[in-house]
């Protein structure tokens, strides 16, 4: 059986979640920048948030800002209109001698939320080349308003990490918490708020897929962590173990979740166009300066643009302690947190360097496994269904059922709604007549959209094991051309493979292409002996001169 309930089940308590008062969120848009104002409005009215707590600040139209700009412009203004709307009792003592920060005597605060719509998010460091450094995310600056000590030097503890028992403690610990709509565009970040509404509508549906990198033990910990509570949640769970990515052989087909890390830059699938992950996905690739370019490029942006509903960054070196831990983001939504809540359940340090991206009021499990079976059984019927009954599917193994009956109740779904999901699943796991289930989901739309080209190369190695090789190359061929020249060189190398394999003729087509490919890489090897060459007489000349010296 392929799957299994690995580690334990996550026995805990319900969390104690606390209803957020619209009324108590507050949404900060730049007036300088009409995206950002267009964007508050946007959420204000998808969260029916009162328009007036929309609080407007002028902060200019860069990303990244000095302390003094962050402070005149963003801190100092929004604190004002939170003490004078009521939501914040503390009082001005005076300033830091060393920065222009203003100290205050704070009494208490309720406010639930603070969301900064296309703002700036970088306080640029004092001294970046000197210790202690003291950039910092403009978000977490502003929740650690009022627990930062006089000295910005590196962080302050956060008092909400790993706090699941007590859901208004960030009014007690005096943290407001502080997230972002933002992106390289209005319709990037606006993306994001409607996959959160959709997930909440539906229930979060997908896959999960934990990237694990062999670079520091530590974070391969967290990944391993955040698996077993995610399999205890009856998700589908794939992990690469391995230094790389998940590559284009790989399935990410409905990435619900996606938690990974020790890449500069996002590759492979997330770099298709048209690549899209699921509705409500909840992202994160564990990298400095994830964040740096949130306008530009980066993990956080690619993720936002492939649809994710929450994600995170960082926008310089936080090291890896100083990250959001992925073990504690699951942990957090198994215990019903929203996204806000296990942002900063999360995170260990504020006035630092990381960004929570994404509606923090998104509750990705509003509704519940039995509630998205009910909606089944009614015919609410979409793309995302079939991911329904594989977590039933993963629940009753975990309860005791027989793989075998498991099974069978997989396969009283194929055919009744989307099932491409469902095929694999029963070809993985030796289900009755495997060939059979093979050939149906050639005809399932594996090939239409880059989200589903995993699958397409899980059934090709499927037919190479059986020694279909005709079966094999003819999924091979049926792969679209039309994606980037990595995926191309991709699928040619895999078809090349099989053609020594099996004697099969590669097509013109891939005959074609791995001409074309060969050249190009004959060129750059040429290239790279020139460069090198060159380098070797410019340093032996060099050693010349200061010899005759």
């Amino acid at each position: 059986m392929r799957f299994l309930i690995a580690g334990f089940l996550l026995l805990v308590s319900p969390f104690a979640h606390a209803a957020v008062d619209v009324s108590r969120v507050f949404i900060i848009a730049n007036s300088d920048s009409p995206d950002s104002l267009r964007l508050a409005e946007f959420y204000s009215r998808a969260r029916s948030i009162p328009p007036a707590n929309i609080i407007s600040v002028s902060a200019g139209k860069s990303a990244v800002i000095s302390r003094s700009v962050y402070e005149r412009s963003v801190a100092d203004p929004v604190v004002d209109a939170l003490i004078s709307r009521g939501a914040v009792s503390a009082t001005v003592v005076g300033r830091s001698a060393k920065y222009p920060r203003r100290l205050y005597a704070f009494l208490s605060h309720d406010v639930d939320f603070i969301v900064m719509c296309m703002m700036p998010h970088s306080v640029a460091p004092t001294s970046p080349k000197k210790s202690p450094f003291d950039g910092a995310s403009v978000d977490s600056e502003l929740a650690a308003t009022f627990i930062a000590s006089d000295s910005l030097a590196r962080s302050c503890p956060n008092p909400l990490f790993r706090n699941y028992a007590n859901p208004d403690s960030h009014k007690v610990f005096g943290v407001l918490r502080v997230a972002r709509l933002d992106g390289d565009s209005f319709a990037t970040a606006k993306k994001s708020v409607e996959s959160a509404l959709a997930a909440e509508r539906a229930g979060l549906r997908g896959r999960v897929y934990i990237d694990k990198s062999k670079k520091y033990a530590m974070g391969d910990r967290w990944l391993d962590s955040a698996a077993s509570v995610f399999r205890s949640m009856y998700f589908d769970v794939s992990v690469d173990d391995g230094r790389g990515l998940f590559d284009y052989y790989s399935r990410m087909d409905a990435a619900a979740v996606y938690l990974g890390w020790y890449a500069a830059n996002p590759r492979f699938y997330f770099l298709e166009a048209g690549f899209s992950l699921a509705d409500g996905a909840i992202a994160d690739h564990i990298y400095s300066y994830s964040a740096k370019n949130l306008r530009s490029s980066g993990w956080t942006l690619r993720f936002l643009r492939c649809g994710a509903a929450q994600s995170f960054g960082n926008v310089y070196e936080p090291y890896l302690s100083g990250t959001h831990h992925v073990d504690a983001i699951a942990e957090a939504y198994a215990r019903g947190m929203s996204a806000g809540e296990a942002a900063y359940a999360s995170v260990p340090d504020l006035s630092w360097q990381t960004l929570v991206v994404g509606d923090p009021l998104y509750a990705p499990f509003k509704v519940g496994l039995d509630a998205q079976l009910a909606a089944l059984e009614r015919g609410e019927i979409d793309g995302l269904s079939q991911y329904v009954v594989l977590r039933e599917a993963n629940r009753r193994l975990a309860n005791g059922a027989g793989a075998e009956e498991v099974s069978k109740y997989i396969e009283s779904w194929v055919g009744r709604i989307p099932d491409d999901a469902l095929l694999m699943r029963l070809i993985d796991d030796g289900y009755g007549d495997v060939l059979r289930h093979a050939d149906a989901l050639l005809s399932r739309g594996i090939f239409s959209a880059p989200d589903k080209l995993g699958t397409a190369f899980a059934l090709a190695r499927f037919f190479e094991s059986r020694k279909k090789y005709a079966e094999a190359m003819s999924v091979y061929g049926r792969l679209p051309l039309s994606l980037s020249d990595a995926f191309k060189r991709a699928v040619v190398a895999r078809a090349a493979g099989l053609s020594a394999k099996s004697d099969l003729p590669l097509s013109e087509k891939f005959a074609s292409l791995k001409r074309r490919f060969d050249e190009i890489d004959a060129a750059a090897r040429a290239k790279a002996v020139a460069e090198k060459a060159r380098k070797d007489a410019e340093r032996a000349g060099k050693s010349a001169a200061s010899a005759k010296k």
